[in-house]
């Protein structure tokens, strides 16, 4: 199975996700400041096919919140995307907590309406989720 979705196209990837019964598409575009290229230019395709397509990115420490949240923006607005995920992981957790907030706060001065939705924010321990303060 591995060799196969190495081989895949953008025209039969639409056509196993559309048979699985997805109906968005979520490339990476960076982690952190490194810009990912791979699939990128199936965007087009999976668009044509029928899906939305929405960007993710990793919030690490490779730069400054904003410097990488300039990186988010760019990538999302070169592919015209539908909205955006920050998956923020270790580097957000316990005392790196505090990256998210700029990092918004930069995303929505670039991009004031646009979805925009984060996932991981480190190990949530339990109730398994952590209040965020997004108010400024």
């Amino acid at each position: 199975m591995a060799d196969d979705w190495n081989r895949l196209t953008a025209a039969n990837y639409a056509v196993r996700l559309r048979d699985a019964g997805f109906s968005y598409v979520m490339p990476k575009l960076h982690h952190g400041t490194s810009i990912n290229h791979q699939h990128l230019d199936w965007v087009g395709e999976w668009r044509a096919a029928g899906f939305g397509v929405i960007g993710w990115g990793y919030l690490d420490a490779s730069g400054t919140p904003d410097a990488i949240a300039d990186v988010a923006y760019a990538r999302c607005w070169l592919l015209d995307l539908d909205g955006y995920v920050v998956d923020a992981e270790d580097e957000c957790e316990g005392a790196g907590m505090w990256r998210l907030r700029p990092f918004l706060e930069r995303m929505r001065e670039l991009a004031p309406v646009a979805p925009i939705a984060v996932s991981g924010v480190g190990a949530a321990y339990y109730p398994w989720v952590r209040e965020l303060d997004y108010a400024a």
